[in-house]
């Protein structure tokens, strides 16, 4: 004669769903859309910090052709953001708008204590050139790129980036304040 298993699954009986009156949780598809402005300056300090990464590496000249790197993507990206799909000429004349900013990336190299904000500051500069440029509909001339990398270089030096938040909503009560 055969035992039968007497071990039963238990049946767990669940309550019929409520409807209660709570607010819907936007989904990440359905959250606000940031502006391009907004997208571009995220892009910046976000390659501003990445260049100051890049920049501690100990060893001189080993930093030069990532940050170049950093400022191309970070100039597709900012492009991206304000719908312009653009080739490496594009990204050429932004770079080299800045004049000062392979010859400063190469100096830098050299001088292990200058290197992060240097390299934080210059990208920081082409980025906001970059964003200008496509802001305007690429309409800006290389004179005029040139007075606004200047102007954003010398911003640069007064930011300490220890404390520049990336998050652009965290940006606007900073400025409010």
């Amino acid at each position: 004669m055969s035992e039968k298993n007497n071990c039963r699954t238990p049946i767990i009986m669940r309550d019929p769903p409520i409807n209660l009156p709570y607010p819907k949780v936007p989904s990440t598809d359905e959250k606000t859309e940031l502006s391009a402005d907004e997208k571009a300056e995220k892009y910046i300090l976000w390659g501003a910090g990445r260049a100051a990464g890049i920049a501690l590496a100990p060893i001189p000249l080993a930093d030069v052709a990532p940050l170049m790197a950093n400022e191309a993507y970070m100039i597709y990206r900012i492009a991206e953001s304000y719908g312009y799909k653009i080739d490496k000429s594009v990204v050429a004349m932004l770079i080299g708008v800045s004049g000062a900013s392979v010859f400063g990336k190469l100096f830098a190299s050299f001088l292990p204590f200058l290197k992060v904000p240097i390299a934080a500051g210059i990208t920081y500069a082409v980025g906001k050139a970059a964003k200008a440029y496509f802001a305007s509909g690429m309409t800006l001339n290389k004179e005029q790129l040139s007075d606004i990398f200047t102007h954003a270089r010398m911003e640069a030096d007064t930011i300490d980036w220890k404390e520049k938040k990336v998050d652009p909503e965290e940006q606007k009560t900073d400025d409010q304040q």
